[in-house]
């Protein structure tokens, strides 16, 4: 949803990310202990909408609660996915420190590949 999301016209984006967040709210916001890979999963997608619709207060708050689980999972596509969140935000960062705070501690958890 968030990616077709990215393709539609303002309006219509707008209400397929409000289904996304709903779908991906509960366990973006679960604070068990389990489904951790699955909660950070759900929370990059979050932030991604966020970002996507332009809600960087949300987008940031989700990420860093997203980011906070990440030590806890070894899966490349979660941290494939703060990759993109980092690169969706950098246009932002100049002008707002909350979101170049979070673009900077993605970069401490998830460094940037080395070139091929």
């Amino acid at each position: 949803m968030v990616m077709l999301a990215h393709h539609l016209p303002t309006r219509r984006r707008n209400l397929l990310v409000c289904d996304a967040e709903t779908l991906l709210r509960p366990r973006a916001s679960d604070t068990s202990q389990t489904h951790q890979r699955s909660a950070v999963r759900h929370g990059a997608w979050l932030c991604l909408a966020y970002v996507r619709t332009g809600d960087l207060d949300q987008a940031v708050h989700t990420g860093h609660l997203a980011l906070q689980r990440l030590p806890e999972v070894t899966s490349v596509r979660c941290k494939a996915l703060f990759a993109e969140i980092r690169a969706e935000l950098a246009p932002y960062a100049r002008r707002a420190p909350h979101v170049r705070h979070l673009i900077t501690e993605i970069g401490r958890q998830v460094p940037r590949s080395a070139p091929r």
